[in-house]
């Protein structure tokens, strides 16, 4: 319980960092507004108590990982 406390921290502070550089940029870089939709993601999957009916699939496409909703 503690890691996911730690774990939600760490998403919310990496949430608002890229928010503020999104900002910064005028949502003109790709890669800044997709980890920023990642990490609202895992911001919503954490605030819903991480239910495994919503969980994170990992799907390899060209060499990156990316999180899908399941």
């Amino acid at each position: 319980m503690v890691l996911r406390g730690i774990l939600f921290t760490r998403f919310c502070i990496d949430f608002l960092l890229t928010l503020l550089a999104c900002l910064f940029t005028a949502f003109r870089r790709e890669e800044l507004k997709r980890k920023l939709s990642i990490y609202a993601t895992l911001i919503y999957w954490h605030l819903k108590l991480c239910p495994e009916r919503m969980g994170m699939l990992e799907r390899q496409r060209r060499g990156r990982m990316l999180l899908l909703n399941g």
